[in-house]
């Protein structure tokens, strides 16, 4: 995955209502305390751009977004099971520890990789990933 560049915007008023907009690219999330301020800032948003309007988030740069009585939710397994096809390794098995404990990693000296895009995406990937799996932050850093 190309790094991304996300820009959240907080609008805050003197009252209590707060608006804040996530923009990606050309898409767009806005979330908000209060239903009027967030359709007036739609309004306000539309009569200057073209905008379609998808209804409630589900899905965002990978993350699906589940709402309950308990809360909001997010995980990325769409992605990872995308992530595991790509990479050949769809029927793999879980493990406890996302690494071998322990592991010493030596200087290779062997010929480079015969295709090192192919890695940094992968590793790119990784990194994204971590932002709802932290346990895996240490191994992906280390790898990458």
């Amino acid at each position: 995955m190309q790094s991304c560049l996300v820009l959240l915007f907080a609008l805050v008023f003197s009252n209590p209502r707060q608006t804040t907009v996530l923009v990606y690219v050309d898409e767009m999330v806005i979330a908000g305390n209060n239903d009027v301020a967030i359709q007036e800032l739609k309004q306000h948003l539309n009569n200057h751009f073209h905008m379609n309007n998808l209804g409630q988030l589900r899905y965002f740069l990978g993350l699906k977004i589940a709402r309950s009585e308990e809360g909001i939710f997010i995980s990325q397994r769409k992605y990872v099971l995308d992530l595991l096809q790509e990479a050949g390794m769809r029927t793999c098995n879980s493990l406890k520890f996302p690494r071998t404990p322990n592991l010493k990693l030596m200087s290779d000296t062997s010929k480079y990789m015969e295709n090192p895009k192919q890695y940094r995406r992968l590793i790119g990937q990784l990194i994204y990933l971590t932002t709802t799996k932290p346990d895996i932050n240490y191994s992906v850093q280390l790898l990458s």
